[in-house]
């Protein structure tokens, strides 16, 4: 039903062969598709016709390619950060969300500090 919903006929073969290599559960799936998985792999950038013959090629021989496997760019609408940002913004909202998962996870886990100073063989490395 998952796979049904997407429009685009290449992305749907492009999951529906994830999903029986990779043994996806309907959980993840779903994760991939609103992650836009297909249009973030170098394959979706190919002409039509070639994406067709790495779906076929992956179909009969259950190998996956470069392209199949490498994302770009990365999406990070969950960090709420908006148009441009600075390395100190992105650290920090990373920073933040991990703050957050940790302290989600309940009582026998910790968050310790945001940053801590690290010598190693006398020499400061932080």
């Amino acid at each position: 039903m998952e796979i049904l919903a997407v429009k685009d006929e290449l992305a749907r073969k492009f999951y529906a062969e994830m999903c029986r290599l990779e043994r996806w559960s309907v959980r993840v799936l779903r994760n991939k598709i609103n992650g836009m998985l297909f249009e973030r792999t170098a394959l979706s950038r190919k002409p039509e016709e070639l994406i067709r013959q790495e779906l076929a090629a992956l179909t009969e021989a259950d190998r996956l390619t470069p392209d199949l496997v490498f994302q770009d760019p990365y999406l990070m609408h969950f960090l709420g950060l908006v148009d441009t940002f600075s390395e100190k913004a992105l650290s920090d909202a990373i920073l933040r969300e991990i703050e957050r998962f940790l302290l989600e996870m309940g009582r026998y886990f910790t968050y310790v500090a945001r940053k801590r100073k690290i010598v190693v063989g006398g020499v400061d490395r932080s």
